[in-house]
């Protein structure tokens, strides 16, 4: 990690984020919601939980995901009552 980084982990922490935390070892996978963070950024490494992005698409509607990760749709039908499909991102 930089410099810049800790100091971004240490203000997120600061302002109340959840903070993930993994060994710099080879099976080191990330632990989700550390709350009594000791920090050892030698052995270990540190980054803001990450909120997923949530998305409401209309009923009818043809999604369209492209390579660079923008979403298009098209309208296929006409909506009355405008209901929706809450589509949330999983961040790993």
């Amino acid at each position: 990690m930089t410099i810049d980084e800790m100091i971004e982990v240490l203000q997120a922490h600061k302002a109340g984020k959840t903070i993930e935390i993994r060994y710099k070892g080879p099976d080191g996978a990330w632990s989700e919601g550390v709350e009594n963070v000791g920090w050892s950024f030698q052995s270990y490494d540190y980054r803001v939980k990450r909120e997923p992005t949530v998305w409401n698409v209309p009923i009818g509607v043809q999604v369209t995901f492209t390579n660079n990760g923008q979403m298009f749709y098209e309208t296929t039908t006409t909506f009355h009552n405008r209901q929706y499909i809450k589509m949330i991102e999983i961040v790993k």
